[in-house]
Order: C-alpha cells, then sequence, then structure tokens
C-alpha cells in the first residue's frame, strides 16, 4: 500500500509532478542512516511492502557482487601480460573491482541485518548510501506508479542537495567535524591534539603531562605529552558511541588523520572501530578531488568559498607551536580549522559547489562542483584503505 505523506502538485503550465515536502520528511532523509520509522515514512509504503522492497534490494546486491567478481577475477588473469607503467594501471583497476565487491558485501549485509530485525522487532539501520544505490532502485520496480515514481525522484532530490530543503546549520547538527595536529607532516606522525565539533559541542583532545620526574603527579596543568595510547581509545569511543547516528566530516582524514589515529590504537577492537568510521565518514577533500581531478589546499578553498576567512597558520607551524610548548596557539589554530571545514561544508551542502583559489601568482578562483555529499570516504576511494 502507498500513501504518500503530502499530495502531488500539478501546474496547468508544466506536466511534471510536485511536491511541497514537510520538514519532518527532510529531517529524515538528510541524516546519515534510516531506521525502521524512517523507511517507513519517507517511502510511505506498508511494511509488507517494506520487507519486499529490502528483499528485492538484497538480490540486487548479490549480483551486484557476482558482477564485480567475475570482472576482478578476469582482470587478475590478465596482469601477469602487463608491464610497467600499465601492470600498475591494471593492479589499480583489480583494486576498484575489490572495493566494489566489499561495498556490495557490506550492503547486503545491511539489508538482511534490516530483514531479520523487522520479523524479530528489533532496531536496526541502513546507510544513506545503502537507500540511495539498492532500496530505491527495488521500491521503483515494485511501486510502478508514475506519481510515486516522480515521490521517489524528490527523496532522491533532497539527499543530493539537502541546501534547497533544509538550511546548513541546522543540517550539520547530524555531523562531528574533526581535525588533528601531529609532530610530522606525513602519516607516520605522532599526534599531539584532536578537536571535534558537533553544534556547540566543541572538544579539545589532548593528552595531559600528569607525572613529573620523580613518578609524582605534576601539579602544572599547562603541559602536555604526545598523545597516548589511552588517549586515543577515548576519542574513537566518543566518535564510534556518542556520536552515533552521526557522520564524521574531514578534509583529508582518509589519507592523513585516521592513519595516524590508527598509529596510536593496538587493541583490535578499537582499531576495527576506528576503520569503519574512517571508511563511513566524509571526506571533503576526496569529493573535491573527484571534482577537480588534483588535490586542494584547505586555505585555497577557504579563501575563494569564504572570501572573509583564512587559517591563522600552517602545518609547520602547528608543529613549531608543540615543539616551543605553546599549547594555546596549537590547540587554537585546530580549533580554527574545525570551524573553517564546518563552514566549507555548510556552503557545499546549501550551493553544490565550493570555490578554490591555486597557489599560483595571478590565479583566478575555480569552481569545484560537489554533488555526492552522501557518499562516504570509501564509496570516493576504495584503494586509500587497502592497506589500512
Amino acid at each position: 500500500m502507498v500513501r504518500l505523506p503530502c499530495s502531488p502538485v500539478f501546474s496547468k503550465h508544466d506536466t511534471r509532478v510536485t511536491f511541497e515536502v514537510p520538514i519532518e520528511i527532510v529531517e529524515r532523509l538528510v541524516r546519515p542512516y534510516f531506521d525502521h520509522g524512517a523507511l517507513m515514512e519517507v517511502l510511505s509504503v506498508d511494511e509488507d511492502t517494506l520487507l519486499n522492497v529490502l528483499r528485492a534490494a538484497i538480490l540486487s546486491s548479490k549480483a551486484c557482487h557476482e558482477r564485480a567478481k567475475l570482472v576482478r577475477k578476469t582482470l587478475e588473469r590478465e596482469v601477469a601480460w602487463f608491464k610497467g607503467e600499465e601492470r600498475r594501471a591494471a593492479e589499480h583497476l583489480v583494486g576498484v573491482e575489490k572495493g566494489k565487491e566489499g561495498a556490495a558485501v557490506g550492503v547486503g549485509v545491511q539489508l538482511l541485518s534490516a530483514v531479520r530485525a523487522i520479523a524479530s522487532e528489533t532496531p536496526y539501520r541502513i546507510s544513506q548510501y545503502v537507500f540511495m544505490e539498492t532500496v530505491i532502485p527495488a521500491v521503483r520496480t515494485i511501486v510502478n506508479d508514475s506519481v510515486y515514481l516522480a515521490w521517489t525522484e524528490t527523496l532522491e532530490d533532497i539527499i543530493k542537495s539537502p541546501g534547497q530543503y533544509i538550511s546548513a546549520s541546522h543540517l550539520a547538527m547530524d555531523y562531528v567535524f574533526f581535525d588533528i595536529e601531529t609532530t610530522g607532516l606525513l602519516p607516520d606522525g605522532r599526534m599531539t591534539c584532536g578537536v571535534t565539533q558537533n553544534g556547540d559541542d566543541v572538544r579539545t583532545w589532548a593528552s595531559p603531562a600528569n607525572s613529573s620526574e620523580d613518578g609524582k603527579e605534576s601539579t602544572e596543568t599547562s603541559r602536555y605529552q604526545l598523545f597516548t595510547e589511552e588517549k586515543a581509545n577515548e576519542l574513537v569511543e566518543y566518535l564510534y558511541t556518542f556520536a552515533e547516528g552521526k557522520r564524521v566530516v574531514t578534509f583529508n582524514g582518509a589519507a592523513f588523520d585516521f592513519r595516524v589515529l590508527l598509529l596510536h590504537l593496538s587493541d583490535e577492537m578499537m582499531r576495527d572501530r576506528c576503520i569503519e568510521i574512517a571508511k563511513n565518514h566524509f571526506d571533503l577533500h576526496l569529493a573535491c578531488i573527484e571534482s577537480g581531478g588534483h588535490r586542494m589546499a584547505m586555505n585555497g578553498l577557504v579563501l575563494a568559498t569564504l572570501g572573509d576567512k583564512s587559517k591563522s597558520g600552517c602545518g609547520l607551524d602547528a608543529i613549531n607551536w608543540w615543539n616551543d610548548g605553546d599549547y594555546d596557539n596549537l590547540f587554537e589554530y585546530c580549533k580554527q580549522d574545525v570551524l573553517l571545514l564546518k563552514l566549507l561544508w555548510s556552503h557545499a551542502a546549501d550551493n553544490s559547489m565550493l570555490f578554490y583559489l591555486p597557489k599560483r601568482q595571478g590565479s583566478s578562483r575555480k569552481a569545484v562542483s560537489i554533488e555526492h555529499m552522501d557518499r562516504s570516504a570509501y564509496e570516493f576511494a576504495p584503494d586509500t584503505f587497502i592497506d589500512y
């Protein structure tokens, strides 16, 4: 049974069907995960139809897995015939197909868990990506009605361009913005501090130097040591548990921040949680690379997009502040990076684009289209996680 949550609007000048979508539906759609209530509400179907949709989506994910597996095996057989650059290109393609296989398995696991949960009346969640890639196509094959098909197009449009339906400041409440600073510019550096921002809750993560040379607890609270494993576990637990249901956002986090954080973890469960967060989070830098075709400095995006704002320093400054014991400047710099990240993300959510100013003197700013804010870092660049 299909019962739309709002009436379709027909114009005598335009034959297309449009909807004035209630804000409650919009808020459901822009969150990174859907539970049972959200699926029932936004799809406007009864439980039997929802079960059929999820089962059809499972079959679709299995087919995607088998196709990727077949292509990957074929490529692996052919790789041996290539050398040099051609060999590296072929191996890259193998990695891409492995990523597709893994993604299909992950989709299938979420959908199967949802079907079992409905039968046992237990809670479950599926990601926004699974909803878009498998649930929407499945529901279209089952509910073949022109008005309902227009409704599903509206659902997709809200997810792809949330800024058209809801303000980015409101939308940002369901996201946690995250950045770290380190002792070096390479991913094998040690963490000095990290900052998270969820709404107005801004937290600085650092390890106080709580013991003196004689082994007694120090009363000097203004000094800090390199990030300890205990503090790293606290940070991962926060991102995994406290921020559950909220998507983490970084700038270059897949290639840098989460790699460094992993170096501080030895417990396998915490490492698995960190990798799960890293794969599922939204990396704004990867979205920019997909659009522009090359890496972009965060300050180039800030200067061109936000205009009146700029970073207060650079990575080398952060290293020097740590070495000099200037923790106030270090922490403030990391907080500012997180705030600028949130502002960039909000601009992209509202306008589906950012602007970039290259470092070359005399260069003009360039538009950077941001069209896939629902995609995870793993979906943008599965190869990034091969050696995680």
